[in-house]
């Protein structure tokens, strides 16, 4: 049984109120990779997102970073579904 496994399982047993305590627990532990990440991400970097996405940083902003694909689109990605190539 791996983490995630045992997490779900005690999730379950978690009523409303501790569902509700919980919550903020997860949020914070997304910012603090978000912020990981970030301070990882360099403009010119190249990256990729989502399935099949592919593209190079333009700007960064606080929670977003602003990317052009290689077909010339311009995105607008949240840092937290980046991945450096």
């Amino acid at each position: 049984m791996n983490n995630i496994d045992k997490i779900a399982k005690l999730i379950a047993t978690l009523d409303n109120d501790g569902l509700n305590q919980i919550i903020p627990i997860f949020k914070l532990h997304r910012k603090i990779l978000a912020h990981a990440t970030k301070m990882d991400l360099r403009v010119g970097m190249k990256v990729s997102w989502g399935a099949m996405a592919h593209g190079t940083i333009d700007k960064i902003n606080r929670t977003k970073c602003v990317c052009t694909r290689n077909d010339g689109q311009k995105w607008t990605v949240p840092i937290t579904m980046m991945r450096v190539q």
